[in-house]
């Protein structure tokens, strides 16, 4: 379960510094390489760390999960509209479903630091994790997208 944790954290990491980095196309250059470099820190590192899986990696993630989720609930009270930005340059503004989604990704930080080490697993294993947390990544990423599908596909409602 550990080591699950572990790629799932790595992935949604990597896959929102990848975003932001491939979001910063619009932006100078001069800019665009302050802005990977700060990325490259913040999200990569901790991401790195995972794969290693130490406790250091996943307090660093987890402390990160909670300064990302004290913005979010900073954005949420004090400017409405304002835009995430949490996977790359979307203009999906800041919503409840992105405070929770930040909350899983702590509870996850937390039980991989609950479990402890990861201990010796076998290749089937790391293939099952590594699917499961590709998996979970993914929808945590497109998280506004599964969102959007709730209110496209909505029953019809009859007009009485």
């Amino acid at each position: 379960m550990a080591l699950c944790l572990h790629m799932f954290i790595a992935g949604v990491f990597v896959i929102s510094a990848g975003a932001k980095v491939w979001g910063l196309g619009g932006v100078p250059v001069r800019f665009r390489v302050v802005g990977a470099v700060g990325t490259i820190g913040l999200e990569i590192h901790p991401a790195g760390l995972q794969l290693a899986p130490t406790w250091v990696g996943t307090a660093l993630a987890a402390r990160l999960l909670v300064a990302f989720t004290l913005v979010l609930i900073r954005g949420l009270r004090k400017r409405p509209g304002l835009a995430c930005h949490c996977f790359g340059s979307g203009a999906d503004a800041v919503a409840p479903r992105h405070v929770g989604r930040n909350v899983v990704l702590l509870a996850a930080a937390v039980g991989a630091l609950g479990f402890g080490r990861v201990h010796r697993v076998g290749m089937a294993e790391t293939a099952l994790c590594g699917l499961v947390a590709a998996v979970g990544a993914g929808t945590v990423a497109r998280l506004v997208d599964l969102a959007a599908i709730r209110y496209r596909f909505a029953p019809l409602r009859r007009v009485s």
